[in-house]
């Protein structure tokens, strides 16, 4: 359930930076005469996950896990188009059921449907726990937790937290210097938004230099631009950019504007 809390908020982050309303958050994507590459977001991966997650709220484990078996024994070794899948899923389970599922509203619209089925997970409880009482006493304490927590707890600290607070638990954590880099980019963002990136503005660069992943480096670059620290983010892109994937060219130009003339 970790995994399926963190899978919600990279939605919504996704949602967030394409557009509610922008049809790249279909699950069916229109890509004619466009880069296949143009439509690896996490909104594939994510929202599909939560359409089936949705499917299996309805029908109950047993019923979809059964659909799921039938539907992977039938289409072994094969290609199937958007409309096959949806008239198979018609045809071998929504016809089971009185209501409507709105599937179309999943896979031909836009942003995350109000049928969403979110899950809880006991152990991020723990963890925002863990965040108010750090604000409210300023305590904090040796935790052996997993990536999911850690990353959990940096997404949910205040995006403005105070110079005060961002030291006292990278001096705590080590934050700066991990070695994960889930971790580190989600504490770089959250360095650069708080204005703490003075102090780490070191291994930040290092992270952007070394670091090919576009769901790594585009909300560095974006929280850099959106601080007004645009010129930053185009020094550093301008020593890292020869070594990023094309794909990621393409996303970070467009993000800083960037003229590589």
């Amino acid at each position: 359930s970790m995994l399926a809390v963190l899978g919600y908020q990279d939605l919504e982050a996704d949602v967030h930076d394409i557009g509610h309303s922008h049809a790249d958050t279909h699950l069916k994507l229109n890509l004619k005469d466009r880069d296949p590459d143009d439509g690896m977001t996490d909104i594939a991966y994510e929202k599909g996950a939560y359409f089936l997650g949705m499917l299996e709220s309805k029908f109950g484990k047993s019923r979809f896990d059964k659909f799921l078996t039938e539907y992977f024994e039938s289409h072994k070794f094969q290609t199937i188009t958007t409309s096959e899948f949806v008239e198979y899923l018609n045809n071998n389970l929504l016809n089971e059921l009185d209501e409507d599922v709105n599937v179309n509203e999943w896979i031909y619209g836009p942003g995350i449907p109000e049928s969403v089925i979110k899950f809880e997970s006991d152990k991020f409880v723990k963890v925002e726990k863990a965040i108010s009482v750090f604000y409210k006493d300023g305590s904090l304490l040796d935790q052996d937790w997993t990536t999911h927590e850690w990353l959990h707890f940096i997404r949910n600290l205040a995006p403005d937290l105070g110079m005060d607070e961002m030291t006292v638990l990278d001096s705590r954590y080590q934050f700066s210097n991990s070695g994960n880099s889930e971790i580190a980019a989600a504490w770089y963002e959250q360095s650069i938004r708080s204005g703490y990136f003075a102090e780490n503005i070191d291994q930040i660069r290092s992270f952007l230099l070394n670091v090919g992943r576009r769901k790594f480096l585009t909300p560095l670059y974006r929280a850099l631009k959106e601080t007004d620290n645009i010129a930053l983010a185009k020094d550093i892109y301008a020593s890292a950019r020869n070594n990023y994937h094309a794909v990621s060219v393409q996303t970070i130009d467009d993000l800083l504007d960037f003229d590589s003339k």
